[in-house]
């Protein structure tokens, strides 16, 4: 979150995403609904400043860790017969789970692109659930928006096509609950 606006219903969002959203005719608050009477954002300073304290304390490791993943992004898309042999170990996957978890949107974005390029590997996506892939997928989803929760669906989709990711899945408190919630939600949204 580089630039945090409040509304007036109390709730904070990165400035480019709501005036985006504003743009694009959503009127409404994302988190409570509520119609709004007036666009006014007003400036968050103190969670500003909390958001460049965390990344100043932590922009070295996050960097590196980014900087990798965009990386071997690259690589992989380079040649797409790359992937079929491409091999990650597991420290690899646990640097892409810390990634996926960040909050960061281009970490997220980052770490889902190269998982979902290197997912059809069984080797991978055994590899992918021992890193806690799957888990995070189920913890992150519920507040996932539309196009990165398919992204999301998609992928623990195909960490389930092992018994390591079902076993992984039907083993989360809430893994059954939140895939059935969110894949309704989804899917209506997409048939109105």
């Amino acid at each position: 979150m580089r630039e945090p606006m409040t509304l007036y219903t109390g709730v904070t969002y990165d400035r480019e995403s709501i005036e985006r959203r504003f743009e694009d005719g959503h009127l409404s608050c994302p988190s409570t609904l509520q119609a709004l009477d007036s666009l006014e954002l007003v400036p968050n300073h103190t969670l500003k400043r909390l958001i460049q304290a965390w990344c100043s304390s932590n922009s070295r490791s996050f960097d590196a860790k980014l900087h990798a993943a965009q990386l071997l992004h690259g690589l992989l898309t380079a040649d797409q017969n790359f992937k079929a042999i491409f091999r990650l170990d597991e420290e690899a996957f646990h640097n892409l789970h810390l990634l996926l978890r960040d909050g960061c949107t281009l970490a997220t974005k980052t770490a889902m692109e190269i998982l979902t390029i290197i997912s059809p590997v069984r080797r991978n996506r055994v590899r992918a659930v021992v890193a806690r892939v799957g888990v995070t997928l189920i913890d992150i989803l519920p507040e996932a928006e539309r196009n990165m929760a398919e992204k999301y669906i998609s992928l623990l989709e195909s960490l389930c096509q092992s018994a390591e990711g079902r076993a992984s899945v039907c083993g989360h408190p809430m893994g059954i609950l939140v895939l059935v919630q969110k894949t309704n939600r989804v899917g209506h949204r997409g048939h109105h």
